[in-house]
């Protein structure tokens, strides 16, 4: 019976380090992209400090689509700052992303004439979808 225990109690033991060591590698591969070790965290870090720079809030979409290395953004909330935010980081040499979806989207002038900047720069970058924005003045 004690051996029966005993054989529980290892088992126990390895499902937990087991698990343990999964939650290490998880978090490990967060921090990597958090301290910029990918090209992705270097985004995502980029765009984070020219939001911070902007006194604009980071849009969660474009975090998630950067943090992933999506080759896709999307939003349909960003607004003027956060565009121009974006615009900076699309511009850098090692963004892979290729399209941009910011239907609906509230941009001012200065943001939208900087993303069409932004895809003559970009060889990555195809498409920048600017369906329904509102484009107008700055609000």
């Amino acid at each position: 019976e004690i051996q029966q225990l005993r054989g529980r109690v290892d088992e126990g033991f390895e499902n937990s380090d087991a698990r343990l060591e999964a939650a290490r590698r998880a978090l490990e591969d967060r921090m990597n992209v958090i301290e910029g070790a990918s090209w992705s965290g270097r985004l995502t870090s980029k765009f984070l400090t020219a939001c911070e720079r902007l006194k604009s809030t980071p849009d969660v979409g474009i975090l998630f689509a950067l943090t992933t290395g999506s080759k896709t953004i999307s939003s349909d909330t960003i607004n003027e700052l956060q565009c121009v935010a974006l615009s900076e980081i699309l511009r850098t040499q090692d963004c892979r992303i290729e399209v941009v979806e910011l239907a609906h989207s509230d941009l001012g002038v200065r943001s939208t004439v900087m993303l069409s900047q932004t895809l003559a720069m970009n060889a990555n970058l195809r498409t920048i979808n600017l369906a329904s924005c509102n484009i107008g003045a700055a609000r």
